[in-house]
């Protein structure tokens, strides 16, 4: 008895999406509050711009995300997430990108509420930088400062969530 090769070219069945997959993919494709992301360039001293075709149109919309309509509040947020992004001599576009999305995705009402969120994604990537460091130590008293600063911001993340359900419940 032989048992029969599938032909190789044989069309596969068509993956059917689950209705999960469908809603995660909606929510994916169409966010809320839809915001440009930030480029940066590093020539000649850092330059950073909305990643949106129109400059002005990119910097309303992030400034509508932020939750202000102050271009100096604007600039300096930007500013203050760019220097907690700096990596290397330059700011870090990836990092930077994320504190912003962190910022976005807690959808501030106004300035203050921005600015905790800025906080609160700065101390994160605080953060995840010495929890890396105390799982790369080499030595005492590398792993006790690394430990130390971890524990200080861990502590400081919790209030920091607190808040935060706080002015989520405040708005809603």
């Amino acid at each position: 008895m032989t048992k029969k090769k599938p032909e190789p070219n044989a069309a596969k069945p068509k993956y059917e999406l689950t209705s999960q997959e469908v809603t995660a993919i909606k929510k994916l494709v169409a966010p809320a509050k839809p915001a440009p992301r930030l480029k940066v360039l590093n020539e000649k001293g850092t330059t950073i711009s909305t990643a949106h075709p129109d400059q002005l149109a990119g910097q309303a919309l992030l400034m509508d995300a932020l939750g202000t309509a102050d271009i100096d509040f604007y600039g300096g947020l930007i500013d203050q997430l760019a220097s907690a992004a700096w990596r290397k001599e330059e700011v870090d576009e990836h990092s930077l990108n994320f504190m912003l999305s962190v910022v976005k995705g807690i959808e501030p009402n106004d300035q203050v509420e921005a600015m905790l969120a800025a906080q609160m994604a700065a101390v994160h990537m605080t953060t995840m930088t010495f929890a890396r460091r105390l799982a790369q130590v080499e030595n005492i008293p590398q792993q006790d400062s690394a430990e130390r600063a971890f524990n200080k911001l861990t502590s400081t993340r919790q209030h920091e969530c607190a808040k935060a359900r706080s002015l989520h419940a405040r708005s809603d």
